[in-house]
């Protein structure tokens, strides 16, 4: 029995471009001429109008996001962090994610939780492509290979396997430090996101007490440019002087994180 609705999984099959609208309306009229009824999915899947790993992708985020009640209490909240942490952990020692790939994701959670998204680490994971859903299935049964199963160890991509993320590489705008501790330092904004905080996995990595963990995100923007969001970080972000939550940044801006300031070059 299924935690969620047929409903649910064409919108968010939808949402994600894996179908379309025509896809959708012929799943539910096979459906309502079945004796039997099948779930949306299947039908989807067995026409061909759903690919085997968007299937998966679907069925593992209403899954995760059906378990965690957005309302849920400090003890429920402690105990499924928990239980992610541990299969985090799983995860590295078995070698289905790299400590890089992991912080990524870690970031990428508290980025949607700050949009209000209560979305789970083990969910991010599988969307981007990390790990498999039978990675995943092979992780909640213990990660032991007493199971019988072996973990399938993901393809690692290289920054340049991207058309696009190779433009970004060499032809990146750039932070440059304008006080300790990264006085004339250059950061190039090599990615289209680029997270800056203290934590060791950080894109930008600056180890200074008034620079939260992961204090804030630039990313890129199609036909607009770079923006500057921020995390709910302790001190915030000012740009030019100014307070901001987001921001569209110009060549030469000044930007301010806590004590630090850093001034962005080459948009």
């Amino acid at each position: 029995m299924t935690s969620y609705s047929d409903e649910e999984f064409l919108q968010l099959a939808i949402e994600r471009n894996f179908i379309t609208q025509q896809n959708a309306q012929e799943a539910q009229k096979l459906q309502s001429q079945m004796a039997e009824k099948k779930e949306i999915g299947d039908i989807l899947l067995e026409n061909k109008w759903i690919q085997e790993s968007q299937y998966n992708v679907v069925k593992i985020f209403l899954r995760y996001r059906t378990r965690k009640l957005p309302q849920a209490g400090p003890m429920e909240r402690k105990w499924e962090m928990e239980k992610e942490h541990e299969l985090a952990q799983k995860a590295l020692k078995e070698g289905l994610i790299s400590t890089e790939k992991l912080i990524e994701c870690v970031f990428k959670q508290k980025e949607m939780a700050c949009q209000g998204k209560n979305i789970s680490l083990s969910t991010i994971m599988v969307e981007r492509g990390y790990i498999l859903p039978a990675d995943l299935e092979y992780l909640e049964k213990g990660g032991s290979a007493a199971t019988g199963q072996y973990p399938v160890q993901p393809q690692e991509k290289s920054l340049s396997d991207n058309p696009i993320n190779s433009q970004f590489h060499f032809l990146a705008p750039i932070l440059v430090g304008l006080s300790e501790p990264c006085k004339s330092k250059v950061f190039p904004l090599n990615k289209r996101e680029n997270f800056i905080g203290r934590a060791r996995g950080a894109n930008i990595h600056i180890e200074h007490s008034s620079v939260s963990r992961i204090h804030c995100k630039l990313h890129y923007i199609e036909a607009q440019g770079w923006e500057i969001i921020d995390m709910m970080s302790t001190h915030g972000i000012f740009v030019n002087g100014n307070k901001i939550k987001k921001h569209l940044l110009r060549n030469r801006d000044k930007i301010q994180l806590g004590e630090v300031f850093l001034e962005i070059r080459g948009i």
